[in-house]
């Protein structure tokens, strides 16, 4: 048989195997299904023997052929031989969006290919197995089945080998270095349909020692409910059709950092302060309930563009003791999170011997204030208010702050869409562009408002000269 003969019928036998390994795995099957399957995998095993025999036969007979002084690799036809690759060894954080970078290189390539005529078309699954990529291959093809039997559609497809399709439990740890509100490690919970309801205690139940044969306590608390629906989030990445030069790891490198930027940062202002309106969230500092103190006037601080030390002290009690008084016990889960400017001006703060007041807001890795882990975001705007320099400050219970997703995401790749981006519109096929577009679905909401007390109008270390 052939090269081409053995492989079709591997793609035959592999059929065959999954209705094999459907009724083995069944309950009730017979010792002669089970006998049949491993049978089965027997007859890929070897005809995958004799195909990697009559590749190693084509190999030899590809140099045989050639002249003592032809360069090594290539070839000539439309069969595409490809320069040997050394192993590519691959990371954790590169695994969700590999499959999306080889899918954008192949894309161009092929656009390429079929603008030029010259038919050498190639797949993702050939070319991550021409750049090194062989090993991961396998988990990645494995992953690819297992969604596909989860959704209850046929492994088996002509190519023989699936690339898988990035989820939000893969991606979400990628954009955590740009959303702080991932750092603050919300509870996580599942979107069913779009949807999400949980009830929800609003009033309190009625507790109390009794004597014997007195009457119990009877409470009336009441009720509302949790309400959760999807909202999506879909972030665009361009790039020039010169990233077919890069390598596959290159190029998912650059996809990453990317997705990081144009995501991370959208989903902090959204999950923080997203006003509900249209199709955005309503974000944590927007739900009805939660504690808000003014920063503006002279209520909390004379000069709040440079409050002192005993009013940073006696507002930020002010904050904490919203929470302990609603009964939101004191851990871990607490956060502070901030702009720039105002964990700035905490760190520059010094006592009359140029010490500093609060000597853990500035480290580089653990920063604290009170002993509360600081989060620091740029989404928190400095340029607010009446006076164009104002911001806010919030402190949060994470533990009480539910964030749910969708399980699946949307990953998809154009070389020839044309896209309006912001009112610009994007000519991808005359600009010589691609683009790899991310959809994620998720929403936001607190399960007890005093969980969340806000800091408004904070303009601590505002350079204005506008007073008030």
């Amino acid at each position: 048989m052939t090269l081409a003969q053995l492989r079709e019928k591997l793609k035959a036998d592999r059929t065959k195997l999954s209705d094999l390994r459907g009724k083995a795995a069944a309950e009730g099957a017979t010792p002669e299904d089970r006998a049949a399957y491993k049978a089965g995998v027997k007859a890929c095993q070897d005809t995958l023997d004799l195909i990697k025999d009559a590749e190693e036969e084509e190999r030899i007979d590809a140099q045989t052929s050639k002249a003592a002084d032809a360069p090594a690799g290539g070839g000539e036809g439309d069969t595409r031989r490809p320069y040997a690759a050394p192993k590519k060894s691959v990371k954790d954080e590169q695994k969700a969006l590999l499959p999306v970078a080889a899918r954008a290189k192949a894309a161009i390539l092929n656009k390429r290919a079929a603008e030029s005529g010259s038919g050498e078309f190639i797949s993702p699954v050939d070319l991550l197995k021409n750049e090194g990529y062989g090993e991961a291959l396998k988990e990645l093809d494995s992953k690819a089945r297992e969604q596909r039997h989860k959704a209850g559609i046929s492994s088996t497809v002509s190519s023989g080998v699936l690339l898988p399709e990035p989820v939000a439990d893969e991606i979400i740890p990628i954009l955590y270095p740009a959303a702080t509100f991932l750092q603050g490690n919300p509870r996580r919970v599942q979107l069913i349909g779009g949807t999400y309801r949980q009830a929800r205690g609003v009033g309190s139940a009625t507790a109390a020692y009794v004597g014997e044969g007195a009457k119990k306590p009877v409470g009336a608390p009441t009720f509302d409910d949790i309400n959760m629906r999807s909202h999506k989030l879909a972030g665009i990445v361009y790039m020039t059709n010169e990233a077919a030069k890069w390598t596959i790891g290159r190029l998912e490198e650059y996809v990453r950092s990317d997705l990081r930027r144009v995501l991370g940062l959208k989903m902090d202002s959204a999950m923080y302060f997203g006003t509900g309106s249209g199709a955005t969230p309503t974000g944590i500092f927007a739900q009805p309930g939660i504690t808000t103190l003014d920063g503006s006037g002279t209520g909390l601080f004379a000069n709040n563009r440079a409050p002192t030390v005993g009013e940073l002290d006696r507002a930020a009690s002010r904050m904490m003791l919203s929470l302990t008084g609603a009964n939101i016990v004191r851990s871990e889960t607490w956060r502070w999170v901030m702009g720039y400017r105002l964990m700035q001006y905490l760190a520059d703060l010094r006592d009359g011997n140029g010490n500093a007041i609060y000597p853990g807001v500035d480290d580089p890795v653990n920063p604290r204030w009170k002993g509360i882990r600081i989060l620091v975001s740029n989404q928190f705007a400095e340029n607010g208010g009446v006076n164009t320099d104002e911001g806010n400050l919030g402190l949060v219970d994470f533990s009480h702050v539910l964030f749910a997703e969708e399980e699946g995401m949307t990953m998809k790749t154009s070389t020839e869409a044309t896209i309006d981006d912001a009112g610009t519109l994007v000519l991808l096929w005359q600009q010589n562009m691609s683009a790899i577009l991310c959809e994620m679905q998720h929403d936001v909401t607190i399960d007890q408002p005093k969980a969340v007390a806000l800091l408004t109008n904070v303009r601590a270390g505002s350079p204005s000269t506008v007073a008030g």
